[in-house]
C-alpha cells in the first residue's frame, strides 16, 4: 500500500480512538474502534513476551533494525505529503518552508485550525529518530480532513502548528546530529553539543541567544545561534506565542523496575528558572498525556528520567520563555512494530491538542506528575 495510504489509516485509526469519548459535538460520524471478541483473535501476547521476543530476533538497538529506506519518508515525500494534504483538506492544513538545512533541504511546517490559542509540536531534531513525522503527518491529516462536529470545533479553537522533521540532513545520514562537518570539538561546558558531523539541534534553542553559554564563551565567534534548523524552531515559537511545545523524540528499549518494557516517556522541564505558569502548563499536559493515552491505545509511559536542567534543551528553553514544554520520548523496545510507533505518537498530539480545545487540559492537576513512574532502566547498552 502506497505510503500516503497508511499514514491516512493511521490517522483515522488514532483520530477515530482519541475523538471517540470527545464531547465537544454532537455528531459521531465516526465511532470507536470495536473491540475484538475472543473467538475474533487469539489473546495478545503480554509485554514482556513481545519483548522478550524482539530482543530475541535482535530488533532493538542504536540502528534502525528492521527498518529499511523504503519504511520511511524521504524529505521530498514528507514536503509534497504535506501539500498534497494542504490541497485534499481544502486549506484546513496550510503549508510552508520555514528554511533549509545545511545541505540545502526544506523545512516544512504545517499549521490546522484557526483558533486565537496557538500550540507548537516538532519531531526529529535528531536524525536518526524515526516515525514521529510520519506520526505528525498522520494527526495533522485526521484534523484537517475528518467530517466531524467535533474536529471542526477543534479547528475553531485552537491553531495547531507543527514541524514534522527540525533535522532532515541528520534524517538523511541517519545521525543524531545536524550536518557541519567544520563543527569544532564536543564541549559542554562551553556549550558546544557536538558530535563527529555536526551540531546538537536539542541543545540551542535559546530565545535570547546572549544568554546562552556558547554565546558567554564565545560571543566574538558565535554572534548568532549557529544551528540553522534550532532558530527556525525558535524563531517560529516567537511569533505564535504557543500555549505549549510539545518535542517528539525516540529513545533506546527501557524498561521499568518491574522489568517490563516501556512504550514512551514523558518529560518536563527541570531547570530552576522555569516561570511558575509554564512549570504548570507543562506538567499539565504531562498529566494529560499520561492519564488519557492509556486510554485510546495500549501504552506502558513512565517519566524520562534523563531530563537535565540545561538551558538550551527544547523542553527547558520554551519552558522558560514561558511556554508548556513536554517531551515525549517513543521507545524501540514497544509492543508493536512501525504502524503502533507512528500511530502513538499521532495520538498523543491528538489528545494534547484535543485537551487543549476544550479546555480540560487547564482542570488537570500538575501536582499528579509525581505518580508518572520513572524509568528503570534500558535493555541493551546504547
Amino acid at each position: 500500500m502506497e505510503r500516503r495510504g497508511v499514514l491516512k489509516l493511521v490517522g483515522g485509526a488514532a483520530g477515530a480512538a482519541v475523538f471517540g469519548a470527545s464531547t465537544m459535538g454532537n455528531e459521531a460520524e465516526e465511532p470507536p474502534r470495536p473491540e475484538r471478541t475472543d473467538e475474533e483473535s487469539p489473546p495478545e501476547p503480554s509485554r514482556n513476551e513481545k519483548g522478550e521476543e524482539r530482543l530475541r530476533r535482535g530488533e532493538v538497538g542504536h540502528e534502525l533494525v528492521g527498518v529499511g529506506a523504503h519504511d520511511l519518508l524521504a524529505n521530498d515525500e514528507l514536503g509534497e505529503l504535506l501539500s498534497r494534504l494542504e490541497r485534499e483538506s481544502d486549506g484546513a492544513v496550510s503549508v510552508e518552508v520555514v528554511g533549509e538545512s545545511n545541505e540545502g533541504r526544506e523545512i516544512h511546517s504545517a499549521r490546522v485550525g484557526e483558533g486565537d490559542v496557538d500550540v507548537l509540536a516538532i519531531a526529529e531534531q535528531h536524525g536518526h529518530e524515526p516515525f514521529q513525522a510520519e506520526g505528525h503527518v498522520a494527526a495533522l491529516g485526521y484534523l484537517g480532513t475528518a467530517d466531524r462536529s467535533d474536529v471542526r470545533e477543534l479547528r475553531r479553537r485552537i491553531t495547531l502548528h507543527a514541524i514534522p522533521r527540525v533535522n532532515p540532513d541528520g534524517f538523511a545520514a541517519r545521525q543524531r546530529v545536524n550536518h557541519a562537518p567544520d563543527a569544532p570539538e564536543n564541549d559542554p561546558e562551553a556549550g558546544l553539543h557536538t558530535r563527529e558531523g555536526g551540531w546538537d539541534p536539542n541543545r540551542y534553542h535559546r530565545y535570547d541567544w546572549e544568554e546562552s553559554t556558547l554565546y558567554r564563551n564565545r560571543p566574538e565567534e558565535y554572534p548568532e545561534n549557529p544551528v540553522p534548523e534550532s532558530r527556525y524552531v525558535v524563531e517560529l515559537a516567537k511569533e505564535i506565542d504557543p500555549e505549549w511545545v510539545l518535542d517528539c523524540h525516540r529513545q533506546g528499549p527501557h524498561v521499568d523496575s518491574n522489568g517490563d518494557l516501556i512504550d514512551a516517556s514523558i518529560g518536563w522541564p527541570q531547570n530552576p528558572d522555569v516561570p511558575a505558569d509554564a512549570q504548570k502548563r507543562s506538567q499539565q499536559l504531562a498529566t494529560v498525556l499520561y492519564d488519557r493515552l492509556p486510554e485510546v491505545e495500549e501504552c506502558h509511559l513512565t517519566e524520562f528520567t534523563a531530563a537535565g536542567e540545561y538551558p538550551g534543551i527544547a523542553r527547558n528553553a520554551h519552558a522558560l520563555a514561558g511556554h508548556g514544554s513536554v517531551l515525549f520520548e517513543m521507545s524501540t523496545g514497544t509492543r508493536g512494530g512501525i504502524g503502533y510507533r507512528i500511530q502513538l505518537t499521532a495520538e498523543a498530539l491528538l489528545v494534547a491538542a484535543l485537551a487543549t480545545a476544550d479546555g480540560s487540559l487547564h482542570d488537570a492537576d500538575p501536582s499528579r506528575v509525581e505518580e508518572i513512574p520513572a524509568e528503570w532502566g534500558t535493555t541493551v547498552n546504547l
